[in-house]
């Protein structure tokens, strides 16, 4: 995984998470006219959140605070906006100054620990989550949390715990189901990490698609995508890629993943595909030049086996290219490149072209003794056609190479001395 669990489950929850479950304090002693005019700010200043004007947002908040100083969803809202600024101080500081109007609200001291969270704060977080769970044992949203905070910290077993401890008071909580998911896909706990992604798929949690917009349920499919990976179903797994792509054609990580599992399936062109697509959109992507590289050089192989040797060549010269220290291209090649020679040599008695598929390998491999073997060969069948044909000089030159190659030639040794006698020496 290249994301932090924590960044991909946590910022789509944002002040939702106190949605039903903040207040509006006692304003005894403040005009209800006023009352009315700081609600009207802080709906204003909602509407602004979720329409993502943050800076908007703050100014109407700030609104209703200055007209009611006791109006805690406003601090709680102001401090979740920050959040999405990234100024996670002011967000604390909001969060503290809602709990010191109500100290014993597990929601706020939730939302509390959510700001040390997003700060990297994790063991005062957790820390926080733990208080409002000492104040609330039914606050879900608290054992969420800190079951994220334990993913990312990967003490999987506490954050399993943490999730299933949520889940037991929310069932078709997707955030928490797909949280516990990744926690068991980070185990190799792979069945369970595809119940729970496909539970959260299927979940009609009220936090559709609030809570978790689309791009969360994306990562959903993304993660079970791996899981099915992982488990060997690699059908299942191009399926939920795909259907991401379907939305998110240049989504890198998913094209990657996709290519890694057609490579399992064998499916070289679609995995070079994938591979080639993602490289057009990041040519500096290290790691995918390598997975090309090693699709490339897998379907080089595959053409071996079916004895395509010029396709063979062209494919590892093609993986060549783009690492030419790639150890098993370059044996590809030797191999595709002497094989191919042996047809040129015993099938098709080409053996100008069988020397020039043998001295390529050994440039490659001067220690190569399949391409040293049928250097030799190739040069005493030419001799014996030089000599059939009367060309003594040139078949003692082909004998002379091929005992050059192999000194111990019995019959390189035999048809040298037969030549030169024919010749006259």
């Amino acid at each position: 995984m290249k994301h932090s669990v924590l960044k991909k489950v946590s910022a789509p929850l944002r002040a939702t998470l106190i949605i039903g479950a903040l207040f509006l304090a006692d304003c005894a002693g403040t005009p209800a006219s006023s009352k009315e005019d700081a609600l009207n700010h802080l709906n204003r200043g909602k509407a602004y959140y979720w329409e993502v004007k943050y800076n908007e947002a703050i100014q109407e908040l700030d609104k209703a605070i200055a007209i009611d100083k006791t109006l805690i969803e406003a601090y709680v809202w102001r401090g979740y906006t920050y959040i999405e600024k990234g100024d996670y101080n002011r967000a604390i500081e909001e969060f503290t100054a809602a709990n010191r109007l109500d100290l014993n609200d597990s929601s706020i001291i939730t939302a509390w620990g959510i700001g040390y969270a997003y700060k990297g704060d994790y063991d005062r977080a957790i820390a926080t989550f733990t208080a409002a769970l000492h104040t609330n044992l039914n606050d879900a949203e608290a054992f969420h949390w800190r079951g994220l905070i334990y993913t990312y910290k990967a003490d999987y077993n506490r954050a399993i715990a943490d999730f299933t401890d949520a889940l037991s008071i929310d069932p078709n909580d997707a955030a928490s189901l797909t949280a516990r998911g990744f926690a068991y896909l980070k185990q190799a706990l792979y069945d369970r990490a595809i119940a729970d992604f496909t539970a959260a798929l299927h979940s009609n949690s009220t936090y559709y698609p609030i809570r978790i917009p689309q791009y969360f349920y994306a990562d959903t499919l993304h993660w079970r995508g791996i899981a099915y990976g992982y488990n060997g179903d690699y059908d299942r797994a191009i399926a939920d890629f795909t259907a991401i792509l379907s939305t998110d054609p240049n989504n890198i990580e998913v094209l990657h993943w996709r290519g890694i599992a057609y490579l399992r399936k064998d499916d070289y062109n679609r995995a070079i595909a994938d591979f080639a697509t993602t490289l057009r959109i990041d040519p500096n992507d290290a790691f995918i030049l390598e997975e090309l590289d090693d699709a490339l050089t897998r379907r080089g192989f595959a053409y071996l086996d079916k004895r395509a040797y010029d396709l063979s060549i062209a494919i590892f010269t093609a993986a060549l290219r783009l690492n030419q220290n790639n150890a098993n291209a370059l044996g590809g090649l030797v191999f595709a490149l002497t094989s191919r020679g042996f047809v040129y040599l015993n099938d098709k008695k080409d053996y100008n072209r069988a020397l020039t598929d043998f001295n390529d390998a050994l440039h490659i491999n001067p220690n190569d003794t399949h391409a040293l073997t049928g250097l030799a060969g190739t040069f005493i069948s030419r001799g014996n056609a030089y000599h059939a044909n009367g060309n003594y000089d040139r078949a003692i030159a082909d004998f002379t190479d091929a005992l050059r190659i192999n000194p111990n030639d019995a019959n390189a040794k035999n048809n040298l001395e037969i030549t030169r006698r024919q010749r006259g020496y």
